[in-house]
């Protein structure tokens, strides 16, 4: 499988799991960035941590991607 199509398939996968499994947070996260468009990164970096935090402990898929890819 080419890289391009390994990375974007596993990103895939990786949302995919985070929607399931964090979908409360991940809807926060997103209410907050479009309520703060100017000055989001900053408005909703407590909302981000609560996404990161939920996603490394329920999403098994998400710590594969730091793996290093198949040759």
């Amino acid at each position: 499988m080419p890289r391009e199509v390994h990375v974007a398939a596993s990103m895939q996968a990786a949302l995919e799991q985070v929607a399931a499994h964090c979908s409360a947070e991940l809807e926060a996260y997103a209410r907050c960035v479009d309520s703060n468009p100017d000055d989001w990164t900053t408005a909703c970096a407590a909302r981000q941590k609560e996404l990161n935090a939920c996603s490394a402990k329920q999403c098994a898929h998400t710590a594969r991607l730091a793996a290093p890819l198949p040759p």
